[in-house]
């Protein structure tokens, strides 16, 4: 994550501070290719049954600022994670244990988050890349087949996958008072800050801390 943020109140209980602001918009020029998704876009997509069915929610933080708290049905992936097949594997697995459908032709909707979007935007980046060459690499081969070949219907082709990053993150979801749970799946309204200096743009009352303070 970056190393300064701007002077800021103690967060806000609906839209951000103007330094919160500030950090979401330099989050956006810092990664210009990752598309965001607001956070009344992704409640939208968990309301419904068939949205959520081609929805993968990734928190992309490490396991002691997850089990504080996360957005219900996330899946988290360590953020310094390299390896995209690990991580087409988790996203594959997450649309295949629950809905069959799956393999059809309607795109499938990933929405990363972490803290405030430094971490996530970074993964978001990579799979985003990954998916790219894939489908490049696909492409070259299907033009030296005389036939196509089929694909196994478990395997989500790269084409469908659209990746997103949640704008504000966890920060705006919590500071909003949208639904979250702790490590046992209870609901908590808490949020781990990840630094003493980044949790300013939480609001106060919120913020809880796992594990040593930075």
């Amino acid at each position: 994550m970056a190393n300064s943020v701007p002077d800021t109140d103690n967060g806000s209980s609906s839209s951000p501070s103007l330094s919160f602001q500030m950090v979401i918009t330099g989050i956006k020029k810092m990664y210009p290719a990752v598309k965001n998704i607001s956070t009344a876009e992704l409640k939208e997509l968990m309301r419904t049954e068939e949205a959520r069915a081609r929805l993968v929610i990734v928190d992309a933080r490490p396991e002691a600022e997850f089990s504080v708290s996360h957005i219900p049905s996330a899946v988290r992936i360590d953020p310094q994670t390299q390896n995209m097949d690990d991580v087409r594997r988790t996203l594959q697995d997450q649309l295949v244990k629950d809905e069959p459908a799956s393999s059809d032709s309607e795109p499938i909707q990933v929405v990363m988050y972490c803290s405030v979007g430094y971490r996530s935007s970074a993964l978001a980046k990579r799979l985003r890349q990954a998916l790219k060459a894939e489908k490049n690499d696909r492409e070259t081969a299907m033009s030296h087949q005389s036939s196509p070949s089929t694909a196994p219907s478990t395997v989500i082709s790269p084409s469908r996958i659209k990746i997103f990053n949640l704008e504000g993150c966890l920060f705006k979801w919590a500071n909003e008072g949208h639904q979250m749970v702790d490590g046992r799946g209870s609901p908590t309204k808490f949020v781990h800050p990840y630094s003493t200096m980044w949790g300013q743009l939480i609001s106060r009352d919120i913020r809880r801390w796992e594990g040593p303070r930075m």
